[in-house]
């Protein structure tokens, strides 16, 4: 399976942001009749990243097809990497377009433009600390969409040991995180809400304990990963710094409330057996 999923990431030269984006696609392959049904996950003036059930041969001639509301957008391309992504069982391929017109140009400005505009508005209302147009333009180069089903793990797992770095933000649907010790011990210590953080950048709470996070019900998710993270450090330290500082005081205020409750439950149970202990020495 593995030999399957080549990956040219090293090799890639993105000359454009990629911009998050969740159109619905079709990839039409030369020599097979039907078309592939996909979503989108990122969006330049160079190329896209889709998200399919399964994978697909490589082909000279292939042709995507962005449905926007309205008019559908057929675009040559050529396939550049493809990938299996465990978390969310899906076939990720990384297109690179071939040369566009002046119409398709402005289609696609267009649409990264109320891309952009709708991340905009949705970490605007999230638990980040306060951005600026700037700074929202930043973070939309480098996020990217998430879905995850019911009881899919996002991270915390052998499986998902490769995205435990990444900071997220809930989009949509609600997240319970755990923390599991080396015995297999979980405690339950939140339950997210739309706009919250989890995860972090190389945070962790130690050797013996990790925090998992698993989809309570269908969930989309922004993922700032480990390159994205990198690439902001390099060119956006302040922003890297702030991103980090509001991963590190989420997951800081969650285990300490966590904490703080499991304390509290256990002196009220002291409380409790304290009369019928004290009436047994009578």
């Amino acid at each position: 399976m593995p030999a399957l999923f080549e990956r040219f990431f090293k090799s890639e030269r993105r000359r454009a942001p990629r911009i998050a984006d969740d159109l619905s696609v079709t990839i039409h392959v030369d020599g097979v009749s039907d078309p592939i049904e996909g979503v989108a996950r990122d969006l330049s003036m160079g190329g896209i990243c889709v998200a399919t059930r399964s994978t697909f041969a490589h082909a000279n001639s292939m042709r995507i097809v962005l449905q926007p509301t309205g008019q559908a957008v057929s675009l040559v391309a050529k396939r550049l990497w493809q990938q299996y992504e465990p978390g969310e069982k899906v076939v990720l391929t990384g297109f690179a377009f071939e040369t566009l017109s002046e119409a398709e140009r402005k289609t696609i400005a267009e649409l990264l433009s109320a891309s952009v505009q709708r991340i905009s508005e949705i970490l605007r209302s999230s638990r980040l600390p306060e951005l600026g147009l700037a700074d929202v333009m930043g973070i939309a180069e480098v996020v990217r969409f998430r879905s995850f089903r019911s009881g899919h793990v996002i991270y915390g797992c052998s499986a998902q040991d490769h995205s435990a770095g990444s900071l997220y933000i809930v989009e949509e649907g609600r997240v319970s995180l755990h923390v599991a010790s080396e015995q297999s011990r979980n405690m339950a210590i939140a339950l997210t809400q739309e706009g919250d953080i989890i995860g972090g950048i190389d945070t962790s709470l130690g050797a013996s304990l990790r925090e998992v996070a698993i989809a309570e019900g269908d969930a989309r998710l922004f993922e700032i990963g480990r390159s994205g993270f990198d690439y902001l450090r390099r060119h956006r330290a302040e922003l890297a710094l702030e991103l980090a500082s509001a991963a590190f005081r989420a997951t800081s205020s969650r285990l300490c409330a966590a904490l703080l409750e499991a304390s509290e439950s256990r002196a009220v149970g002291s409380a409790a057996h304290a009369p019928r202990e004290a009436s047994s020495l009578l």
